[in-house]
């Protein structure tokens, strides 16, 4: 609440070790693997949350963007444009600019060389609002929006070209975007019908293919090492799918009737997913995060039955 005292909270991790099979491991022994090591004092709720290099960028609900060094705790840079707030935030690859979308509808360029200034580089109609914005991985110049009037938006920033309006490509407000970090033609897009679609930006008329196992709005989205990525729900589960299954055979999978595309499903969560990031040392491995407070870190099962 922005009345309430508001913090980013910094924690450290220790990952225990495998045990073979039959052995306590340590988390049955109360192995305390989490700890907070900082809290940064914020002002304004925390709408989202982008860590860069030793950086932590934060939007607040004062339309404000905070950017703290994790190893002074200090805020380095406060981006005021008087923009309203929002939710979309992302980081350039070299760490040198933040794009910020928020919900009035418009999109910001912020550049640390200059603080005191910032682009407005696009406005969506009235009434709509940006939900999501991220860097192109691999181009910097692009940049795309995800939007409350059900469609998406890319634009090259390096030139006055108009954006590539997609809207309509959802039949719902599309929530969450990612790149893919190899592919420069992909992009995943999560919406309120529960839906995630792939898309080749050379292609926007049809989608490559529709992912539909989620019974909630898609929370957030993440591409993981090759053809794996997460998707996290307000139906509390976090899905992994991998986009090389897609119309392989699914039958002799113990009866269940899930799409052959899902690896593994995480149901721990006991209310709306958040967010999650995938494990930067193991292929495996995903951090997830609820609306209760609640973080888990867990590793795809592959010998366990996908419905569990």
């Amino acid at each position: 609440r922005d009345n309430d005292e508001n913090f980013i909270e910094v924690f450290s991790i220790r990952l225990p070790g495998k045990t073979t099979a039959g052995t306590e491991g340590p988390f049955s022994k109360g192995f305390d693997c989490i700890s907070s090591t900082n809290r940064i004092k914020h002002e304004g709720r925390v709408n989202n949350l982008r860590h860069k290099d030793g950086r932590v960028a934060s939007y607040s609900s004062n339309g404000k963007v905070y950017v703290h060094n994790l190893e002074s705790l200090k805020c380095e840079i406060t981006f005021d444009g008087g923009q309203s707030e929002g939710f979309g935030l992302d980081w350039e690859s070299n760490g040198q600019k933040l794009v910020t979308g928020s919900f009035d509808g418009s999109c910001y360029l912020w550049d640390f060389n200059s603080p005191s200034s910032h682009v407005l580089t696009w406005k969506l109609k009235e009434n709509s609002q940006i939900n999501d914005c991220q860097f192109h991985k691999s181009n910097s110049k692009i940049i795309a929006l995800a939007s409350s009037d059900c469609g998406l938006y890319f634009f090259d920033i390096s030139s006055n070209d108009k954006p590539i309006e997609t809207i309509g490509l959802h039949s719902a407000e599309v929530k969450v975007i990612d790149f893919h970090p190899n592919n420069e033609h992909l992009i995943i897009a999560g919406s309120d019908d529960g839906l995630v679609k792939l898309w080749d930006m050379r292609q926007l008329s049809e989608e490559l293919h529709e992912f539909s196992e989620h019974s909630e709005p898609i929370t957030c989205l993440k591409w993981g090492k090759g053809t794996f990525f997460a998707s996290g729900s307000e139906d509390k589960r976090v899905i992994v799918w991998d986009t090389d299954q897609v119309g392989e055979d699914n039958e002799g999978e113990d009866g269940d009737d899930l799409a052959p595309e899902i690896i593994f499903q995480h149901m721990g969560h006991q209310s709306k997913v958040q967010g999650l990031a995938w494990d930067p040392h193991s292929e495996k491995g995903i951090f997830s995060a609820d609306h209760d407070g609640v973080a888990h870190f867990w590793e795809i099962d592959s010998n366990l039955p996908k419905k569990n």
